[in-house]
């Protein structure tokens, strides 16, 4: 997975470019008191199941699943970028070094000690390395060709698919190997992509143009291209693809069983990582919003050392408030029956225990749950017969 970035003559729009790729990195701040622990990147492993925010301090924090060591923490304060993989997680530090940890049945998670990396992309059991030379470094599983080392010195990004890598060169074309059966690691000749993503079994590329064309494996539309003209950044996993626009928000596509192909219309995002079932966005305020499935605790909301904002100011914050932005929605409110709202926040519209009515008469004996001291049983009701005996 991860990102990608331009020709020669956009050599400068590159490092603006590729912080916003693929889970990666962005310029940003909140004062909340103490050290700055803003998020700056968040990356969603496409491979298995968990999410690593790296923080303004340097610092990484993972959350999720840990089959293999992959749930990585990093006190810092000298992390520039993190990368997740198949239960596999790498840090990119300041020194140019790579520390990796996780499963490392086929070298994949060895660490780099070259001091020359800039970027560093991980696939299900291999791993690349984008160095200052202009070279990826490559080790792991290679059965398919997906290991082999780039040695033209124009490399500007490097995407790894399950068993396929891409490789951006300055003069906007990609070079790919690896697994290609359908297609998935064709080499890109058009000579404007500014940014290419690895899924599974498919490959998306950002032109130029604000446009992005896909190939490989669509089963369920992940390689539709966009025309919108205003993209800016992509992530591709499994069967989907994500992509951010310019206004901040995130166009998405594929597979959607747990929701983590929803749209995002916030706005505000700078940045977007697919996981294997779940969606991160970091938005530019230096927080996270991650959803989709979160059956290991990889879906998380993350406000740094700000708490979860308070948007409509009634006095519950948005992690509690079902509807942050109706100062008259919020959790113990009192219940407005028949507005087809769940004013109280407890999952229920117009629920029966405030609200009168047919409808809250369960044992449908005349008396609703306000009146009935067992609405579960229609023979007991106020004024029902005393049956002499019974215990009731």
């Amino acid at each position: 997975m991860k990102k990608g970035v331009s020709s020669l003559f956009l050599v400068s729009l590159l490092i603006l470019i590729s912080f916003f790729i693929h889970g990666d990195k962005v310029a940003t701040g909140q004062d909340c008191g103490g050290p700055p622990r803003g998020a700056v990147e968040v990356a969603a492993s496409e491979f298995a199941y968990h999410t690593c925010i790296l923080k303004e301090d340097g610092s990484v924090e993972c959350f999720g699943r840990s089959e293999s060591g992959e749930h990585l923490n990093y006190a810092g304060p000298d992390a520039i970028s993190v990368e997740t993989g198949g239960f596999a997680t790498c840090i990119l530090k300041s020194d140019g070094n790579v520390d990796c940890q996780g499963d490392n049945y086929y070298g994949q998670a060895d660490d780099y000690l070259g001091g020359d990396a800039v970027d560093v992309a991980l696939g299900q059991a291999h791993k690349c390395v984008l160095t200052s030379a202009g070279n990826v470094d490559c080790n792991g599983h290679n059965d398919y060709g997906q290991a082999e080392d780039y040695l033209g010195g124009d490399a500007v990004a490097v995407a790894t698919g399950k068993y396929h890598t891409c490789i951006l060169k300055a003069n906007g074309t990609i070079d790919c190997r690896g697994y290609n059966t359908q297609g998935q690691a064709e080499d890109y000749l058009a000579g404007d992509a500014v940014a290419v993503a690895a899924g599974y079994l498919h490959t998306c590329i950002l032109k130029s143009d604000g446009n992005v064309t896909c190939n490989g494996f669509s089963y369920y539309n992940e390689t539709d291209s966009y025309t919108g003209g205003d993209a800016i950044g992509i992530s591709a996993s499994g069967a989907r693809t994500c992509i951010l626009l310019s206004n901040g928000n995130v166009d998405c596509r594929g597979q959607n069983t747990a929701g983590q192909s929803d749209d995002y219309l916030g706005g505000d995002a700078v940045a977007v990582s697919n996981g294997h079932v779940h969606t991160c966005i970091l938005k530019g305020d230096g927080t996270v919003h991650c959803y989709g499935d979160n059956n290991y605790g990889q879906v998380i909301d993350y406000y740094g050392n700000c708490s979860p904002p308070d948007m409509d100011l009634d006095g519950f914050t948005s992690d509690i408030d079902c509807n942050d932005n109706d100062p008259n929605i919020f959790p113990g409110a009192p219940e407005v029956c028949g507005d087809g709202i769940d004013n109280n926040c407890d999952g229920t519209v117009d629920d029966p225990a405030f609200c009168g009515g047919p409808v809250t008469d369960m044992d449908g004996d005349g008396h609703d749950v306000m009146m009935d001291c067992n609405d579960g049983d229609p023979n007991i009701f106020p004024g029902a017969p005393e049956v002499c005996g019974d215990g009731r």
